[in-house]
Parts: C-alpha cells; sequence; structure tokens
C-alpha cells in the first residue's frame, strides 16, 4: 500500500519557436538534485512506491486518467524511476509500443493509445539551449506531454499541469513520489488520479 502526505511547488518556463524572447529573470543553473519547493498551489500528495512494478502503477493511473493538453514535468535524479513512471502512462493510455528513455533523441512520440504521448528530455541540453526545440508546438497539442528534467528551462514560466518529484529510498527499489498539481487543469488531473487509486 502507499501513503499519502506534502506541500510542495516548483517553476519553469518554456518557448516555442517564435522570434527569442528576452528575459528580466534568467532562471539560475539547475540542480542536480531538484526539490519541492515551498508555497502556493492547489494540492500535493506523497506516495510510497516499493517497486518499480508500483511505479508503473501509478503510471497507469496517470496515463488512465490524462486528457488532451496535460502537462507532466518528471524531476529526479539519474536512475530514479521516471522512465518507468513513462512506461506506466504509456500502458494507461493504452499504448503497446515499447518506451525508452529520449536522453539521445531528446523527443521520443507514441501515437498507438487513445491519446499521443511526447517523451522529452532536456538532460543532455545546457544554457538556452532548450528554448530552441520548440516545445510548446507540443505542449499546445491534444496530447499528453512527459517532460524529464525540466529544470534546465527558465523558471520564470511554467505551464498549468502535474510535478512529480521521484527520489530514491535507501539503495533499493523503493521511490518516494511527491506529486504538485499546479493550474487548475493540473489540479483537475490530480483529482481524478486519486478517485482512479486503490484507497
Amino acid at each position: 500500500m502507499m501513503g499519502l502526505t506534502g506541500l510542495y511547488q516548483y517553476n519553469c518556463y518554456i518557448r516555442r519557436e517564435k522570434p527569442p524572447r528576452k528575459y528580466t529573470r534568467p532562471g539560475p543553473r539547475a540542480s542536480r538534485n531538484p526539490q519541492p519547493r515551498a508555497g502556493n498551489t492547489y494540492s500535493v500528495i506523497q506516495r510510497l512506491a516499493q517497486t518499480a512494478e508500483e511505479t508503473r502503477a501509478l503510471g497507469a493511473a496517470l496515463g488512465g486518467t490524462a486528457q488532451p493538453g496535460d502537462v507532466l514535468w518528471l524531476h529526479g535524479e539519474l536512475a530514479a524511476g521516471k522512465t518507468e513512471m513513462t512506461k506506466g502512462i504509456a500502458a494507461g493510455l493504452g499504448c503497446a509500443d515499447p518506451v525508452s528513455s529520449p536522453s539521445f533523441a531528446l523527443i521520443h512520440e507514441y501515437h498507438g493509445g487513445r491519446l499521443p504521448l511526447f517523451h522529452i528530455d532536456l538532460y543532455r541540453l545546457e544554457g538556452t539551449a532548450a528554448l530552441d526545440l520548440g516545445l510548446e508546438d507540443y505542449l499546445e497539442d491534444d496530447g499528453v506531454t512527459v517532460i524529464e528534467w525540466g529544470e534546465r528551462l527558465p523558471r520564470d514560466f511554467f505551464p498549468d499541469g502535474l510535478e512529480i518529484y521521484l527520489a530514491c529510498v535507501d539503495d533499493g527499489e523503493a521511490r518516494r513520489l511527491t506529486l504538485q498539481a499546479r493550474g487548475s487543469a493540473g489540479a483537475a488531473w490530480l483529482a481524478r488520479v486519486l478517485a482512479a487509486l486503490p484507497t
């Protein structure tokens, strides 16, 4: 069984392929170990996943309740379980295609489920490189967008959606999962997930 608790906040910025914007508040260099931040938010929960299977099960609940245009930001160290979470999301969307980390390709698209899934990994990008990918084209699409290492983007803008912080517990498979809603769409998605999970 998994438990619940917590309250946190985090910010990011994304730009579409348009003339470059001028930033008056550039974000600080991304942390190697991003943590949830206290502040205004709709709701936050914490769950403990004892195994990779339980991480995928939560992902399946996310995919099963996702709606067109939903955005999910995954935060966590390497091997924290971000790809396992995305595998679960794909399964919840009904996509049978194998899911792998897009660390080298940057973006993987999956179209075999009830909604398209866009899996984006910004880990290898530095400076303003992430701003040149035209990510808003995905955010404005009717699919579900999952972004890893969103800390690579400036913090003065953050689309409505959900954030999940994955943290290793000891040296085993257990992961502490902090889910935080931002904005009304994120809060609605989190509510749907909670309704779908076993009590």
